[in-house]
């Protein structure tokens, strides 16, 4: 019969006091500088506070001029600029009202304006409200940006995008850096 084995006390101590010390080869690798960005600073959460009304067909950016939190000022602009290489996670809701029926329904992220990752809805019959999601990780290089777009499928111009904070919102954070 195999030998089971233990974890040791003294091993999930070195993880539990001071994991960015010497546990398993990692974060002895990385500078000071990354390991600040990935404990503080590249995160954000904004939210589109205003009025965007009457989008126009094809794809619009989500205009996120409200912030929850933005602790490195990497969000600005309506985008998030990477401050280092790494794997970022990204998500994104929307809100939108007055939406055609039957229509295509896009949430993506642009990286340096060109279309990255996206999901699509098909909005239902008899039913004015589409509600959007979008959730992926990006590999960025120092200085490339990442902006939420949606498409409007349904050729309206009355299709609006509900304000608030908990309704259309942009966030992100890094994973790791590269």
């Amino acid at each position: 019969m195999a030998e089971k084995k233990v974890a040791r006390s003294s091993d999930l101590d070195a993880h539990i006091r001071a994991p960015w010390q010497n546990v398993h080869g990692i974060w002895p690798n990385i500078s000071n500088p990354a390991i600040s960005i990935l404990q503080s600073k590249a995160k954000f959460r904004a939210y589109v506070s205003s009025a965007q009304n009457d989008l126009a067909s094809g794809w619009v950016k989500m205009l996120c001029n409200g912030v929850t939190f933005n602790p490195g000022s990497y969000f600005a602009s309506y985008k998030f600029t990477a401050p280092v290489p790494g794997y970022y996670l990204f998500t994104a809701g929307a809100s939108l009202t007055t939406a055609a029926n039957n229509e295509d329904y896009f949430l993506a992220f642009y990286v340096n304006g060109a279309d990255a990752s996206h999901a699509k809805r098909i909005s239902s019959y008899d039913f004015a409200f589409v509600g959007l999601s979008h959730t992926d990780i990006i590999y960025l290089t120092a200085a490339q940006y990442v902006e939420p777009y949606i498409f409007n499928g349904g050729g309206a111009t009355t299709v609006d995008v509900v304000t608030g904070a908990l309704e259309s919102f942009f966030a992100g954070h890094i994973l790791s850096v590269a």
